[in-house]
């Protein structure tokens, strides 16, 4: 059983290492209960992206800066390969593979300086200064149905979180389809949730959730969404029904989707029907 707590001094390695059941592994179960079997039985990996390193430099230089040298290293520019500068050399494929095994992440002088770039544009906003008296990557740990869970708050001001995300669609309707489609309402609920269970003095009605969204390309656009009291309230309830479910999956060894081995009726309508004759 996990001790109910928060950790404010842990770093991102050992927060990662540790075996709790983090948000994305919640995330995933409520995308597909198969899928996240396979990633908690190490049958599939997470492909990490250039662009998620670059957005995870920018949280770095944004809320942890005193680690950016422990975690990130500057790749040699000699070594990159044509007009776009790629990895593509044996030469340049060994250094990677060095800093790598070394634990660091290599950034190509062009990444640092988007990442930098996108941090002086959330330093210079109203939100910035608000960050900056906050507390940063908070990790929580707590217990639900029997098992451990944890939660890394990215910065938490009094009774107000902020997430941010590093993404080209920053406008409030592209947002809020990455909220839709990639989940990011589990997260903010599950983060709630680790809060609350950390802090039961805390109610939901009293939490402020705001997402921080910045380019990390020109030019940097920024804006800040703030996620309805109405919605956290239900995404949290919502949360704890996943959260239930998965329990019982990992418990009884039966990943199986709710759909299978029933045949599904489907119906298309007239406007998801076309051909086009020409």
């Amino acid at each position: 059983m996990t001790d109910t707590r928060i950790i404010t001094d842990l770093s991102e390695s050992d927060y990662h290492a540790h075996t709790a059941i983090g948000s994305s592994t919640i995330r995933k179960f409520a995308e597909s209960r198969r899928d996240c079997e396979s990633l908690l039985n190490g049958d599939k990996t997470v492909k990490v992206t250039r662009k998620m390193d670059v957005g995870s430099a920018v949280d770095c230089a944004l809320l942890t800066p005193r680690d950016w040298q422990s975690r990130f290293v500057l790749f040699p520019d000699s070594l990159l390969s044509g007009p776009n500068k790629s990895i593509s050399s044996n030469e340049a494929k060994a250094c990677r593979d060095e800093q790598l095994a070394a634990g660091k992440v290599p950034l190509k002088q062009s990444e640092f300086l988007h990442a930098k770039a996108a941090c002086e544009k959330v330093f210079s906003s109203p939100i910035g200064e608000l960050i900056l008296k906050g507390e940063p990557q908070l990790s929580l740990f707590w217990s639900f149905g029997g098992m451990e869970f944890k939660g890394r708050l990215d910065c938490r001001l009094d009774h107000t979180i902020f997430d941010l995300k590093c993404s080209e669609r920053v406008s409030p309707r592209e947002h809020k389809k990455q909220v839709k489609n990639l989940r990011y309402w589990i997260q903010a609920a599950h983060y709630v949730e680790g809060l609350i269970a950390c802090d039961p003095s805390i109610r939901v009605s009293q939490l402020r959730w705001l997402w921080v969204v910045v380019q990390p390309t020109p030019p940097y656009t920024m804006a800040v969404h703030e996620l309805s009291g109405e919605s956290l309230v239900r995404a949290r309830s919502k949360w704890e029904e996943i959260a239930d479910d998965f329990v019982a999956c990992h418990k009884s060894g039966d990943w199986s989707e709710p759909w299978e081995g029933d045949v599904n009726p489907m119906n298309l309508e007239e406007g998801e029907m076309w051909y086009d004759a020409a």
